[in-house]
């Protein structure tokens, strides 16, 4: 190998081991951080989102929603009622307090905040998953799985409205 051959190698190199050096973030990079993901479910595919859905219950036959609902950036929607299902199949009474949520054009309501959901949930247990199927004034409908979270830890402060009276 000629000098300059080598000095070659050496440069490039030197220059691998810098740039594979200032690659390293170190102990503090982002991929080594705990990541605690939300427990809610998306649903998309519809007008309306939802957004980090789920059930939350108080253990005493009383939950309500708790997420976000996104609507389209053009037009007002409105939540006219909301269908839960229990792990059985059974439907599970639910109430929008006031008839319906208001949905304002591209802003995010909060459920467990914006609006008064009040849910029947002495079906339903933490842990579990219920079908939920959301119906809008405007846009079409949307469903999927939300999981069942107890009133503790992230859903603590989350106000539960007085569930429905269950039919006799």
């Amino acid at each position: 190998m000629t000098r300059s051959t080598r000095s070659a190698v050496g440069a490039a190199t030197a220059a691998l081991a810098v740039t594979l050096a200032s690659c390293s973030t170190g102990f503090g990079a982002q991929t080594t951080e705990v990541y605690n993901a939300p427990a809610g479910t998306d649903i998309r595919g519809g007008e309306v989102e939802v957004l980090s859905g789920a059930i939350v219950i108080d253990g005493d036959g009383a939950g309500t929603l708790s997420g976000g609902l996104v609507g389209p950036q053009n037009s007002a929607d409105a939540l006219t009622s909301v269908q839960v299902t229990d792990g059985e199949g059974a439907p599970v009474e639910v109430e929008i307090k006031g008839g319906s949520v208001p949905i304002p054009a591209g802003e995010l309501v909060l459920m467990a905040e914006d609006a008064e959901i009040a849910i029947a949930a002495d079906t339903l247990a933490a842990g579990m998953l219920a079908d939920v199927a959301f119906t809008f004034q405007e846009g079409g409908p949307v469903s999927g799985a939300l999981v069942i979270m107890a009133q503790e830890g992230t859903y603590e402060d989350v106000e539960i409205p007085k569930p429905p009276a269950l039919p006799h």
